[in-house]
């Protein structure tokens, strides 16, 4: 199987030595700096080196193309391969609007190419077992994330912000994982042209939640909580560590019956029915995340289903475009799907 990657800054490195280290699978790297494309080429062994990704589209047989350019380069490179009719691989975000998202997803489905988005945290083990554990919870009311790092010096005088490069990953797990967001109030902080910190306040329904995004943090965080009435999922995206916390407050009613009430969150706060009970670590096989993800595109490739789907990507989007337009507009926001 032929790879091609579009892109060798960092993540395109990441792919080519992921890639390069799978059986059966060659890659072509396309590069427009000529000194770091024949680097990265020469490292990982690739087949073939281009600077121009149109010839490179052009003159290999290529079974899939992973796109990890700048997301502003997105949709020209979408469709500049998709013209050749080859599976895509593009990095997060889908794009940089939602016309441009429903674009991709449309001339995907018309030529019949898979279409798949590096939203990487989906195959993080953690997340996987949380999926697995969600419905023991019972019913949900909170949940929490944070994602926070030091400012990525990659990203020095480009376009975006916190919001482009780390929101998308947390709405996209929320959805996954709970439910599509529908609401969202953003505080954010911003130098220049870059949102550096945001403190976002959301719904699902009745579920209630938070989300921290910062690059003014000097230790990496990457966390989630989700909190149900029979207790609280603690997910650590970095460690690949997760624990349940029990409530010990979480017995049926005299009726045989769980709670149900309209409001679960003022009904759990105002009632005092959250006691502290068993702290259980459930075991984590630790794995790469960029692994998993790119062997689900390869096994794609080969007729199985992608786990991410465009149309989960775009969601994610609308809700980082949500909270930027709370953010500069210093109100809620309904997420538009």
């Amino acid at each position: 199987m032929l790879i091609g990657i579009i892109g060798a800054g960092t993540m395109g490195t990441n792919h080519a030595r992921v890639l390069s280290a799978m059986k059966d699978v060659d890659i072509c790297i396309s590069e427009v700096n000529e000194e770091r494309c024949r680097d990265i080429a020469g490292t990982f062994n690739a087949k073939s080196h281009y600077f121009d990704h149109n010839e490179m589209l052009e003159k290999e047989k290529l079974d899939g193309v992973i796109i990890a350019a700048p997301s502003q380069f997105h949709k020209k490179l979408f469709l500049d391969c998709i013209r050749h009719k080859v599976n895509i691989l593009v990095e997060k975000p889908i794009a940089e609007n939602l016309h441009d998202a429903n674009m991709m997803i449309e001339k995907a489905r018309e030529n019949g190419v898979i279409f798949t988005i590096g939203h990487v945290e989906r195959f993080n083990p953690v997340i996987s077992r949380m999926k697995e554990m969600v419905k023991e919870l019972g019913e949900i009311y909170l949940v929490n994330t944070v994602r926070a790092g030091p400012f990525p010096k990659r990203l020095y005088g480009s376009p975006g912000g916190v919001l482009v490069d780390l929101a998308v990953h947390d709405a996209d797990i929320i959805s996954y994982l709970v439910g599509d967001i529908d609401e969202v109030f953003a505080h954010v902080i911003r130098t220049g042209s870059q949102e550096i910190y945001a403190n976002v306040l959301f719904k699902i329904g009745n579920i209630r939640g938070s989300s921290e995004f910062s690059w003014v943090s000097p230790k990496r965080v990457r966390t989630i909580e989700i909190y149900g009435t029979n207790g609280m999922l603690r997910g650590d995206y970095h460690s690949q560590n997760l624990w349940f916390y029990e409530n010990q407050d979480s017995a049926p009613n005299d009726a045989g019956h769980s709670r149900k009430t309209k409001n679960l969150f003022e009904d759990i706060i105002l009632k005092g029915n959250v006691t502290e009970g068993r702290v259980i670590q459930h075991p984590i096989r630790a794995e790469e995340p960029l692994k998993l993800e790119l062997q689900n595109f390869v096994d794609s490739i080969s007729g199985q289903k992608p786990l991410v789907k465009p149309e989960e990507a775009r969601k994610a989007l609308a809700v980082a475009l949500s909270i930027l337009e709370s953010g500069n507009e210093n109100k809620a926001v309904k997420v538009i799907q």
